[in-house]
């Protein structure tokens, strides 16, 4: 992360600062090359802010930093912060972090708490149950039922920061994603087929405060599918809440191609990225580098609380993995490589897990 901030700043600057350049050649004198250390990473990064009159660095989601890591890159950019005469931090996070933050940051954090208003939440409402067009599964009764009852009954608990006189360097942001919340409840209910499915839905999320309603309703829904989408939306789950490192949707997409037994993949058997992502009824979503993740981080904590639902996922996943390093395209490749081929998409993963 704090290459890829001087990356940024590096990209915004007329010329490479000098120290970035020094080290560049260093590393590249040295056999095969090598990587930065942090504390190496820090100074390349204070040297880059240096020159820079005011810069903002901001950070979404601290929270799923690993807590082994966080101590450390929240020193690391207090220290390269003060290079600038005004540089900005502005984090997001859940509550849970606010105490690290804190303590990793001597001038300390400024937290403010804020929620989006009843109104904001209305509109939203308003907005998607507009978009539906089975008007034969909605009555007056149900929808004035939803626009009550949802906006009272889904928690709040934002919280915002900005910087003060005293701390003008630092803010920090709390932010539980409510509306996440009240996406997934609204189209867990307009997913249904009927007026009185509808009710029923409505009833059990919000009777059920909190993530697991909300989380029970969406997988309710993917497996309801139909068998094949199913099967598809729930397996991707599996693979992207139990891998032991985030995939990329390439390797995801080919894991769910392999048949256990079968001597090479089977090309047409790989689904599309759109058919994917659409089996998981807006539970996965796609970042910039490819990765494929859940929605939010408290869908992981769900699956880790509800391990009903991935029975003997471990097993599956290490028999796809042996079926992939055994298929004959496979086992032609020279045992020398240093990278894998484009189009083995899953063998980075598979021989390393």
């Amino acid at each position: 992360m704090i290459g890829a901030l001087t990356k940024q700043l590096v990209n915004a600057l007329k010329s490479v600062p000098t120290e970035i350049e020094e080290a560049f050649k260093r590393a590249e004198r040295e056999v095969g090359g090598r990587g930065l250390q942090v504390s190496e990473s820090v100074k390349l990064l204070r040297a880059a802010l240096a020159p820079v009159k005011r810069t903002f660095i901001c950070i979404d989601a601290l929270d799923e930093c690993p807590d082994k890591h966080l101590s450390q890159l929240l020193t690391s950019l207090h220290t390269a912060s003060q290079a600038s005469s005004d540089a900005r931090l502005f984090i997001t996070g859940r509550p849970h972090i606010r105490s690290a933050v804190e303590g990793c940051l001597p001038a300390g954090a400024q937290v403010i708490p804020i929620s989006p208003s009843s109104e904001d939440i209305r509109e939203y409402l308003e907005r998607e149950l507009g978009r539906d067009l089975d008007f034969e599964t909605m009555s007056p009764a149900l929808r004035a039922d939803i626009m009550k009852r949802i906006p009272e009954r889904i928690p709040d608990g934002y919280v915002m920061a900005r910087p003060t006189p005293k701390t003008p360097e630092i803010s920090l942001t709390v932010v539980p994603p409510r509306f996440v919340l009240v996406s997934l409840s609204i189209a867990a209910i307009l997913g249904e087929t009927t007026i009185h499915k509808r009710r029923e839905r409505l009833n059990v999320i919000t009777n059920r405060l909190g993530w697991d309603g909300a989380y029970d309703a969406t997988l309710d829904r993917i497996k309801g599918q139909g068998k094949c989408k199913s099967t598809l939306g729930m397996a991707a789950l599996m693979w992207i809440s139990r891998s032991e490192r985030p995939m990329h949707i390439g390797g995801l997409c080919d894991a769910l191609a392999v048949e256990i037994g079968s001597r090479n993949m089977e090309y047409d058997n790989i689904p599309s990225e759109k058919t994917l992502l659409a089996s998981c009824l807006g539970l996965v979503t796609v970042d910039g580098s490819s990765a494929v993740r859940l929605v939010h981080f408290t869908l992981q904590e769900y699956f880790n609380n509800h391990s009903e639902h991935f029975e003997n996922s471990q097993s599956t996943m290490a028999e796809v993995c042996l079926t992939y390093l055994n298929f004959d395209s496979i086992n032609e490749l020279s045992r020398t490589i240093y990278r894998a081929p484009v189009e083995a998409r899953l063998l980075q993963y598979a021989s390393s897990y």
